[in-house]
C-alpha cells in the first residue's frame, strides 16, 4: 500500500498532466473540425439573407443535404441544379418535373422515358431545334399512340417514309392521303439505283388505289416497274385505252396492245404515247422509229369501228391487286367533273369570303365543306391566279391544327375551294354564349393556335384574317379555318396597289395599306387573345386597337391573368411591327412557359397538401367583363373595375415565373 501511494506521489503529477493535454487536444481537435461546418452556416445564413439561393444551395450540396439543397434551387428558380441534386437522390420523377421547368428538355425526356411516361417525353423532346431530339420525339409519340403529332415531325425532318408509316397507323381518310404525299416524297429523295426506290412506289401506288386517286396510283405503279398493274389502272379505272396500250407494247403483250389499239380509236394515240415515253427514258432511237411510224399512219377508223372496237375491248383482269373498286367500277367510271363528283347537301353559311355549302364528294366518298368564291372573281383575272397559287400552296402542307384544303376547281360555273369539313363552334359563338375563357383554359385554347400558326409560317403561308370566328373548337381541338385564302379573296386591285381585305378590328396598321408579313397575324392573334381573356376588342370607344395607343391592358381588366402573359398579348398589339415578337415560335413559348409555370405551383400545393391538414383550395376569379353588343361596331367599354385575385395564377405571380432573362 505504502508503495503504491509513493507511486501516485512520484509519478501521479505527469499523469494528470497528460490526461489535461490529452483532454485539451481532444477539444481542440474536435473545435477545428467544426470550423469549417461553422463557416459553411454562416455562408448559409449570408447568401439566404441576400436571396442568393444558388451559391445557398451549392453550400448545401457541400454538406451532402442534397434535399434541403433542391429545395432551396427550387425557391430560388434553379430548376435544372434542383433537378441534379434529386437525381443524385435517386428520385427519378421529380428530378424529371424539375428538369422540365428549367427547360433542360433532353435530361427530361431522357427521366420521362425511363419512368414510362412516353406522351411527356415526346413533348420535351418537340421543344428542342435539334434534329435528333425530333426524331426521338416522333418515336416517343409512336409509343405514346400520338402518330399524328409523329407525323408532323417526321414530316418537318424530311423522314417521309417514316412519316407515311406515321400517317397511315391514324387511321382516317384524310391521313391516307398524307401518306400518299410522304410515301412520294420519299420515292423522289432515294437514289434511282436500287430497289428501294421502286419499293416506296410500290407502296405509294396501292395506297393511292385505296384513296380512289387513280391517275396516282397508275404512276406510282408506273414508276416502280409494274407495268402491267399500271396498265390495268389506266384500263379499267382511268379509260385511258392509248396508255394501257403504251405499257403492254412495252410489256411486248401483242394480244393486249392490238385490242386496246382498237379501244383508243387508233393506233396514232398509241404510238405518240409510245414516243414520249421512249424519250423520257432516253430512248433516242425508238423515239425517233415510233415517230416516223406515226407520220406514216394515215389509216382513220369511222366513229362505227371506234364504237365497235370500244365494245369488243371490254374490260380486262387486273393484275393482282390493282383495283379496289369491284366490277361494278369497271363498268361505271367514277365521277371525274366537279358536277359529278360533288353532290350539295345543305348551306352553312354565307361572308365576305362567299358561301360555304355541305357536300358529299362522291369520288371519295366523304362529307367536304365546299366554299364557292365570290362572283365578282374573274376566274381570268391576275387575281384569281394568285388565289390559285395560294391555295394550292395552302393545301400542299397539312397540320392537325389547320382545315385542309383538298380541292379547287370550278362548278356551275363559280369557282369553290373543297376542304375539310369541320363540325364545332366558332371561338367568337363560344365567347358569345359562354364569357370569357378563364386563364388556365385560355393557355390551352392558345397553345394550340399558335402551334398551327407557326406551321404555317414555317411554310411562308400567312392567314391574314385571323379571328375568333376562324377559330373552330371541336372535340379534337382547335382548328384554323381559312389559311391561305383571305391573301386574295375580296382584295380589289386599284392600279399597282393592291388592297388587302380583313377585318378592321384584327387587322394591324400596316394591312390597311396592303403591307403584310408574319408580323401581322402576331398583331391579329393578339386582338383575338385580348378579346378571348376579356370579353371586349382591345382599344378605345370608336378608335381599333391598330388606331388607338393606351388602352387598358389585359391584365388591368381581368386582373388574375398572368402578367407575362398580359405583356406578351399587348407586345404582339403594338403599332410598330419592329416592337412586335419576332414570330409565333417566340409568342408560342411564353405561353409554354406561363403553362409551365402554373403546373409547377399546383404541384407545389398538392404535395403541400399531402403532407400536411387539407386546406380549402382557391380558384381563379374571373371578373365579370363587360357584355358584348349585338350590333356592329363592337363598342370598347372602359376597363372592368378591379377583381379579386386569388388560385395558383395569383401565387405564380407573387413568384415568378422567371423569365429567361432572369436566370
Amino acid at each position: 500500500m505504502d508503495s503504491l501511494i509513493d507511486a501516485l506521489t512520484l509519478h501521479g503529477p505527469k499523469v494528470l498532466f497528460f490526461v489535461l493535454v490529452g483532454l485539451i487536444a481532444r477539444w481542440g481537435y474536435r473545435w477545428l473540425s467544426t470550423r469549417d461546418e461553422r463557416a459553411l452556416e454562416e455562408q448559409l445564413r449570408e447568401a439566404l439573407a441576400a436571396g442568393d439561393h444558388r451559391a445557398a444551395g451549392d453550400l448545401q450540396v457541400r454538406r451532402g443535404l442534397l434535399r434541403e439543397a433542391s429545395r432551396i434551387y427550387e425557391r430560388g428558380g434553379e430548376h435544372a441544379r434542383a433537378g441534379r441534386a434529386l437525381l443524385k437522390l435517386g428520385e427519378e420523377k421529380a428530378a424529371a418535373d424539375a428538369f422540365e421547368r428549367a427547360g433542360e428538355h433532353a435530361q427530361a425526356a431522357a427521366l420521362f422515358r425511363k419512368l414510362g411516361e412516353p406522351m411527356r417525353a415526346a413533348e420535351q423532346l418537340e421543344r428542342s431545334a435539334a434534329r435528333a431530339d425530333k426524331l426521338l420525339a416522333a418515336e416517343c409519340f409512336r409509343e405514346a399512340g400520338e402518330h399524328l403529332r409523329a407525323a408532323r415531325l417526321l414530316q418537318d425532318a424530311e423522314e417521309y417514309e417514316k412519316a407515311a408509316d406515321a400517317f397511315a397507323a391514324v387511321d382516317k381518310l384524310e391521313a391516307f392521303g398524307y401518306s400518299l404525299t410522304m410515301l412520294e416524297n420519299a420515292a423522289l429523295a432515294v437514289p434511282p439505283e436500287g430497289g428501294r426506290r421502286k419499293e416506296l412506289w410500290r407502296r405509294a401506288g396501292e395506297v393511292a388505289q385505296k384513296l380512289g386517286q387513280h391517275e396516282k396510283a397508275a404512276k406510282a405503279f408506273d414508276e416502280a416497274g409494274e407495268l402491267a398493274r399500271a396498265a390495268g389502272v389506266y384500263e379499267n379505272a382511268l379509260k385511258q385505252f392509248d396508255m394501257a396500250a403504251a405499257l403492254h407494247a412495252e410489256l411486248d403483250d401483242a394480244a393486249s396492245v392490238e385490242r386496246l389499239t382498237l379501244a383508243a380509236g387508233g393506233s396514232e394515240r398509241v404510238l405518240a404515247r409510245r414516243a414520249e415515253r421512249a424519250r423520257a427514258r432516253g430512248d433516242g432511237a425508238l423515239a425517233l422509229s415510233l415517230k416516223t411510224e406515226l407520220d406514216a399512219a394515215t389509216r382513220k377508223l369511222s366513229p362505227e369501228e371506234i364504237v365497235g372496237a370500244t365494245a369488243l375491248a371490254g374490260p380486262s383482269p387486273l393484275a393482282p391487286g390493282a383495283g379496289v373498286a369491284g366490277p361494278a367500277a369497271a363498268a361505271e367510271p367514277p365521277p371525274t367533273g366537279p358536277e359529278e363528283r360533288f353532290e350539295l347537301l345543305s348551306e352553312l353559311g354565307r361572308g365576305g369570303m362567299g358561301v360555304v355549302h355541305k357536300a358529299r364528294d362522291r369520288r371519295l366518298d366523304r362529307l367536304v365543306a365546299l366554299k364557292f368564291l365570290p362572283p365578282d372573281l374573274d376566274p381570268g383575272s391576275p387575281l384569281f391566279r394568285m388565289f390559285q397559287r395560294e391555295a394550292r400552296a395552302a393545301a400542299a402542307h397539312s397540320h392537325p391544327g389547320i382545315v385542309t384544303i383538298y380541292d379547287i376547281g370550278t362548278l356551275d360555273g363559280r369557282e369553290f375551294i373543297a376542304m375539310e369539313l369541320v363540325e364545332g363552334t366558332t371561338l367568337d359563338e363560344a365567347l358569345a354564349a359562354e364569357g370569357p375563357l378563364p386563364p388556365l383554359k385560355a393557355l390551352d385554347v392558345f397553345e394550340r393556335v399558335l402551334e398551327a400558326v407557326e406551321y404555317a409560317h414555317g411554310k411562308n403561308i400567312i392567314h391574314r384574317d385571323l379571328k375568333p370566328s376562324n377559330l373552330m373548337r371541336t372535340k379534337t381541338g382547335i382548328k384554323v379555318m381559312d389559311f391561305g385564302l383571305a391573301k386574295i379573296v375580296g382584295a380589289k386591285m386599284t392600279g399597282q396597289q393592291t388592297m388587302i381585305a380583313g377585318t378592321p378590328a384584327y387587322m394591324p396598321p400596316e394591312q390597311l395599306t396592303g403591307r403584310t408579313d408574319f408580323r401581322s397575324d402576331l398583331f391579329a392573334l393578339g386582338a383575338t387573345f385580348y378579346e378571348l381573356l376579356t370579353g371586349v376588342l382591345p382599344g378605345l370607344p370608336q378608335r381599333p386597337a391598330n388606331l388607338a395607343m393606351g388602352y387598358p391592358s389585359v391584365r388591368d381588366r381581368v386582373p388574375n391573368v398572368p402578367r407575362r402573359l398580359s405583356d406578351v398579348i399587348m407586345r404582339c398589339l403594338d403599332v410598330e411591327p419592329d416592337n412586335r415578337p419576332a414570330s409565333a415560335t417566340e409568342v408560342l413559348r411564353e405561353v409554354r412557359e406561363v403553362r409551365i409555370a402554373i403546373n409547377a405551383v399546383a404541384q407545389e400545393l398538392r404535395a403541400f397538401a399531402d403532407a400536411s391538414t387539407p386546406m380549402p383550395q382557391k380558384e381563379i376569379i374571373v371578373p365579370p367583363a363587360p357584355s358584348r353588343p349585338k350590333h356592329s361596331p363592337r363598342a370598347f367599354p372602359a376597363a372592368s373595375p378591379p377583381a379579386a385575385k386569388g388560385g395558383i395564377v395569383e401565387i405564380v405571380e407573387q413568384r415568378g415565373p422567371r423569365g429567361r432573362d432572369d436566370r
